[in-house]
């Protein structure tokens, strides 16, 4: 692997010492995922829930993202790509809640995203301006994002025989396009140009399936540690996590970022070739 997943892992602890105002935004977003917040703060029963969640790469690495809540289900082993929100609720709570959830989600990535970014890139931030300049292309993806994942389960829902795909179909475009988040600040894209890149990158560099399947582990043994803990103890939990689990997901967060900007990099060098050939 080009990309030493130790470095980028040390470049994600480094930011974490100089950035930590940044926690703010993953905070706020575990606080504003009422459904897991409630389902945790109203458990009764202490200690007997076991879950794990595998997640990809995301923009905002917040508690939910690496604690298997109880509505879950006990036991339950679950992977979750970025932009999609679960729920138990009915169908149009959970479109109206995914919106307006999403919505916020873009805007809030555009200025953490882009912050770090922008702090790797100059010494300095704006948090303000990022928000500016990314969120149009953050609330774009976000709902492509949805608007895809909902119209393969809506398919498998019509023609239930192939209902058993829609899993992998949600899966396959968690994979293939959480890169298109990092893409966003790294390469300065819109939202299909970069969705067209993440693209690139997952089927033609493997550093990408490296880095992917490493964020699985790593995410998968953070949710093994934390999800007893913070489930099993309801608000001191919640307390918890935020302490030590949101920097942690930052940490991976500076990680995936670093691994696009140097993939971002590597392919932009393979193509000039072929475009100064052209030209000449």
């Amino acid at each position: 692997m080009v990309t030493d997943i130790g470095e980028a892992l040390g470049e994600g602890i480094e930011r974490l010492k100089q950035l930590p105002a940044l926690l703010v935004v993953p905070a706020l977003v575990t606080l504003l995922s009422v459904g897991d917040l409630s389902t945790v703060l109203e458990r009764r029963a202490v200690g007997d829930h076991v879950g794990v969640e595998f997640t990809f790469p995301v923009p905002i690495g917040d508690l939910w993202t690496f604690v298997n809540t109880p509505d879950a289900g006990a036991g339950s082993v679950t992977v979750t790509p970025p932009g999609l929100v679960d729920a138990s609720v009915s169908l149009y709570v959970v479109l109206l809640g995914s919106v307006l959830y999403l919505l916020l989600y873009g805007v809030l990535a555009a200025g953490y995203l882009g912050s770090i970014q922008a702090y790797r890139r100059d010494g300095e931030y704006d948090f303000l301006a990022n928000v500016r300049e990314y969120a149009p292309t953050y609330v774009g993806l976000t709902l492509v994002i949805l608007g895809v994942g909902l119209a393969a389960v809506a398919f498998a829902f019509v023609f239930p025989p192939i209902l058993f795909l829609a899993i992998p179909v949600i899966l396959a475009i968690g994979y293939l396009f959480w890169g298109a988040w990092f893409l966003v600040p790294v390469a300065d894209l819109e939202a299909i140009p970069a969705l067209e890149r993440s693209y690139y990158l997952a089927v033609s560099e493997s550093d990408y399936v490296v880095w992917t399947l490493a964020h699985l582990v790593i995410g998968g043994v953070l949710s093994l540690v934390a999800t007893p803990v913070v489930v099993g103890t309801s608000i001191v939990g919640v307390v918890l996590g935020l302490a030590f689990v949101v920097p942690a997901g930052f940490v991976l967060t500076v990680a995936s970022l670093r691994v696009i900007d140097d993939l971002a990099g590597r392919s932009e060098q393979h193509r000039e070739p072929d475009d100064a050939v052209e030209a000449y």
